[in-house]
């Protein structure tokens, strides 16, 4: 039954400097190079963050301040479930020695998805990409338009090459996303009213355009 189900509580560090976060590859047991988020259990009578501090230091030999709550993963592994509290948190230092992991790496948020992640640590980083999202950056436009007009490139030259899709499925999410929001509307009223730059590439703010790509690319399966 569900409820005599094993349950393991943890916290994971979403460590950043600059702009970067740190991820760990696991170099043990089923789930051996797949990377993840530092941490590790919570015992008896700690709380997440002194359970946190407590375990970068034995798995990094390093101190940490726990600066912000972002979630809690609740995951159903095949042999427990997993309670899994995720903070933001900051390096005391610049210190770092892998004591438990294989490998390391400081990663932009925009190429998490480059590494295998864990299957409970994929919902924290899809978090962090939403957070990171030009939808979150309504002050700048013309930054905007540009970078969904790359995506928009993107596609059109894998449905007439018939490339392969690759990566490229999540940016149509994130393109499907943009028009959704009504973040397109603004921009688009924007570039109506002349407000953005003559020489700014703006194919993605032709509604008609779009929707005709969007029909080609579920017609080739993509």
């Amino acid at each position: 039954m569900e409820n005599d189900r094993k349950r393991v509580r943890v916290a994971a560090a979403v460590i950043r400097k600059d702009g970067l976060v740190f991820a760990t590859q696991r170099g043990y047991g089923a789930y051996k190079d797949w990377w993840e988020f530092p941490g590790g259990k919570i015992e008896d009578g700690e709380t997440p963050e002194e359970a946190l501090i407590r375990e970068i230091r034995e798995e990094l030999d390093a101190d940490i301040t726990v600066d912000e709550y972002i979630t809690t993963v609740e995951y159903d592994y095949p042999e427990f479930h997993l309670s899994m509290a995720c903070y933001r948190c900051s390096l005391k230092n610049e210190h770092l020695t892998l004591l438990e992991h294989e490998a390391a790496k400081w990663m932009r948020t925009d190429s998490l998805r480059q590494v295998n992640w864990l299957p409970a640590d994929v919902a924290v980083v899809d978090i962090l990409e939403a957070e990171n999202s030009p939808l979150n950056d309504y002050k700048n436009i013309e930054k905007r338009v540009a970078f969904f007009e790359q995506i928009y490139d993107e596609l059109r030259a894998a449905v007439h090459e018939r490339a392969d899709s690759g990566g490229l499925k999540r940016k149509l999410s994130l393109l499907e996303d943009y028009y959704s929001s009504g973040e397109w509307r603004k921009d688009y009223e924007a570039d109506e009213a002349g407000l953005l730059p003559a020489g700014l590439k703006r194919g993605v703010l032709s509604q008609d355009g779009v929707y005709n790509l969007l029909a080609e690319w579920e017609a080739d399966d993509h």
